[in-house]
């Protein structure tokens, strides 16, 4: 799997659009919120145990 930035670039640059910023979940990992071309949201999420 790519990084949460590296996925975050791919959507913006395909017309997607970041509704949530990149936020920390304390020892858990990255979150994100997006939203396709279609008006679809979803939730994206990279694994980091050492995200603050």
């Amino acid at each position: 799997m790519e990084s949460l930035d590296q996925t975050i670039r791919k959507i913006e640059e395909g017309g997607g659009r970041i509704c949530v910023p990149k936020m920390a979940i304390p020892k858990m990992g990255w979150l994100a919120y997006a939203e396709d071309l279609a008006g679809n949201v979803f939730g994206l999420m990279e694994p980091d145990a050492n995200a603050k």
